[in-house]
């Protein structure tokens, strides 16, 4: 009997509890506003089922050192999992943060990353 693996999934988990504090004094600001900008869905239907999804933030200084540090580890993985990656660096696209309800029932439409 042989054993083979089939879609055989690597996950890198690593701890970084050195961010959570700069990083949620600096998305503050951007839920607050994500809030006001719900403010009609709030007012009419209460803080019920929406999740208020900031705008991007790559161009943040603030989460500079946070994006750099995921880029390095993506750089890292793809390395590892044997990619060339000597001629290629990893950077953001897309970047945010957001707050589900808090009446619960914050939801996201699917979608894949």
């Amino acid at each position: 009997m042989q054993i083979q693996e089939y879609f055989k999934t690597p996950i890198w988990i690593e701890e970084k509890p050195e961010f959570i504090k700069s990083l949620n004094k600096a998305s503050d600001p951007y839920i607050k506003e994500a809030k006001k900008r719900n403010k009609d869905h709030i007012k009419k239907f209460g803080d019920f089922g929406i999740a208020h999804h900031s705008t991007p933030l790559t161009v943040d200084s603030k989460f500079r050192d946070f994006h750099n540090y995921v880029g390095q580890k993506c750089w890292e993985f793809l390395d590892w999992q044997g990619f060339d990656m000597s001629l290629y660096q990893t950077f953001y696209e897309q970047s945010w943060v957001q707050e589900f309800a808090s009446k619960g029932g914050g939801h996201h439409n699917a979608h894949i990353h």
